[in-house]
C-alpha cells in the first residue's frame, strides 16, 4: 500500500511506517503548503491513501464530488506519538480492513467506512 500522510500528520509517522517498509510520502515534504484538492491531485496520480486529520476530504469527496484517491484513512483521535501512531496504522492494515477504494474513519469508539465513487463513474444513473 502507498501511503500519503496530510500535512497535520507527524513526520514521525512517515518514518516509522518506512522503517516497516511501506511507501510513504509525506505532503510535508512533497508538498508543503499544498490545498487539499491539490493532496487529493496528487493521491490519485500515485495510487496513494490519504492519512490525515482534516474532516475536509469528506466534503470534498461526498459533498463536492471530487474524483477520489485510493482512499482516505480520517483519524479522529489524538495519538500518544508518532510512533504509536505508525502502530496503529499497521495494525489497522494488517486486521484484513480494506482501506483502498473506502474512505475509513477511525475513533476512539471504533471504525467506519464509506465507499467512495470509482473515478470516471457518476453520482448518480444517466439515461443518455
Amino acid at each position: 500500500m502507498k501511503w500519503l500522510p496530510d500535512e497535520n500528520i507527524p513526520l514521525g509517522t512517515g518514518a516509522a511506517l518506512r522503517s516497516c517498509g511501506e511507501d510513504v510520502l509525506a505532503v510535508a515534504q512533497a508538498s508543503p503548503g499544498a490545498a487539499d484538492e491539490e493532496v487529493l491531485r496528487l493521491a490519485r496520480r500515485q495510487g496513494r491513501v490519504i492519512v490525515t486529520f482534516d474532516r475536509d476530504y469528506g466534503d470534498l469527496l461526498f459533498g463536492r464530488l471530487l474524483a477520489p484517491p485510493a482512499g482516505v484513512l480520517y483519524l479522529r483521535f489524538v495519538p500518544e506519538s508518532a510512533e504509536q501512531l505508525a502502530t496503529q496504522i499497521m495494525e489497522l492494515k494488517e486486521s484484513g480492513v480494506q482501506l483502498e477504494r473506502w474512505f475509513t474513519t477511525v475513533s476512539g469508539t471504533g471504525i467506519r467506512q464509506r465507499p467512495m465513487r470509482r473515478m470516471g463513474s457518476s453520482p448518480a444513473k444517466s439515461n443518455r
